[in-house]
């Protein structure tokens, strides 16, 4: 890509997604280290979750109807400040469970949809139509190696710095990446807000409604393992390993995004998403029954995020071919909307269960809701082409 504009723009996308990586990660190290519970820390990292959902919804609303520029700026300002708050109130001896969980929730809620805000910037943008569909491939590249390096940096960073310095660096990651979109954004003038005429959302509601189960399902699957595999480092007396985990699972996941692209495969891709949901389920399975050995386990998780990346891919494909040519913003920001408030659920259902099931058990509830799943592509298969 020749065009220096739309590096820019996607550099900033890449920078300002790792926080979005980092912190369900580093929220559960975090809390779990200020109060002893994962129960706790569950529901922090599903308030943040469901925020940040909610966030993509709420700023994508003020992006088309008072611009980029001040929705950015309002964003990383309270997402600071949201941060900060987190901090405090976990190191807090008078500090309530609340309110870890309301700072959770606005940091999720501000946390700068700077995605979004390029998306707008290339659907107005002067690059032409073959230009466009390559920036749109590779904006959802840059976002999921956003989303991969989180995990990755908080396995390098929890071995040399206390968890509340990891929080403050999410915080600063993310004001910096909002600072970098808007010194971008300033050389253009093609981000403005838009004369509030926007078309119905349209899409084939049948086809949709099985992607959008699909990314709920691999969405609950992400959220229960955020919990789960510190809950197993621990009950095998190093909790220290579960960075060393997170990162077999986010370098699983960039390795099977490449290899996947790198491979011209004969099958449809409806066979190919379902065949890597019950792979993962199978995974899952034996994740549940390893669970003494770190050493395996961590080898099934990387197998696990080599499954992650192709279906990230496949769902965004069908995506855009669901949607009405006009509606393919909004379908894909649903599409994640679903995906990351699945995740909280699945984090709420990781605390809210630690002291009744044990972990092989939810492991094995996650694999039985895959099993299911595999079969949803089935009624999207002429969206997959």
């Amino acid at each position: 890509m020749r065009d220096r504009r739309v590096v820019g723009q996607l550099a900033s996308v890449l920078f300002s997604t790792v926080p979005l990586g980092m912190f369900p990660v580093a929220v559960v190290i975090t809390v779990h280290a200020w109060t002893g519970s994962f129960v706790i820390a569950g529901w922090t990292s599903a308030a943040f979750t469901c925020g940040t959902a909610v966030g993509l919804v709420g700023q994508g609303y003020l992006i088309d109807r008072v611009g980029p520029r001040k929705t950015i700026t309002a964003a990383a300002a309270t997402f600071l400040i949201a941060v900060l708050a987190l901090v405090l109130s976990g190191r807090s001896a008078s500090s309530s469970t609340a309110a870890l969980l309301i700072a959770a929730l606005v940091a999720g809620v501000s946390l700068p949809e700077v995605m979004t805000a390029v998306r707008v910037w290339l659907a107005r943008s002067s690059l032409g139509p073959r230009e466009r569909v390559a920036s749109y491939s590779l904006l959802g590249a840059s976002f999921q190696t956003g989303l991969v390096f989180g995990p990755l940096l908080v396995s390098m960073f929890v071995f040399v710095a206390s968890p509340d310095v990891i929080i403050l660096m999410i915080g600063g990651i993310g004001v910096l990446g909002a600072g970098y979109f808007l010194r971008i954004a300033r050389r253009d003038s093609v981000i403005t807000a838009s004369d509030g005429s926007r078309g119905p959302l349209k899409w084939q509601h049948g086809p949709m409604l099985s992607i959008l189960t699909v990314a709920a399902a691999t969405g609950v699957v992400g959220g229960v393992l955020i919990l789960a595999i510190p809950r197993v480092a621990e009950a095998n007396g190093s909790i220290d390993a579960s960075g060393f985990l997170f990162a077999a699972l986010a370098i699983g996941e960039v390795v099977g995004a490449v290899a996947y692209g790198a491979v011209r495969w004969s099958v449809p891709p409806s066979v190919q998403l379902m065949s890597a949901l019950a792979f993962t389920g199978v995974m899952l399975t034996l994740s549940a029954l390893t669970l003494e050995n770190l050493w395996l386990f961590g080898l099934l998780l990387f197998c696990i995020g080599a499954a992650a990346g192709p279906i990230a891919v496949l769902l965004a494909s069908a995506t855009e071919n669901a949607a009405d040519a006009g509606s393919i913003g909004r379908a894909s920001g649903l599409r994640i909307s679903v995906s990351l408030a699945a995740s909280a659920a699945g984090s709420a259902f990781a605390g809210g269960t630690s002291a009744a099931l044990t972990a092989p058990a939810v492991l094995l509830i996650l694999a039985l809701v895959l099993a299911v799943s595999a079969a949803l592509p089935l009624f999207a298969r002429r969206v997959y082409v």
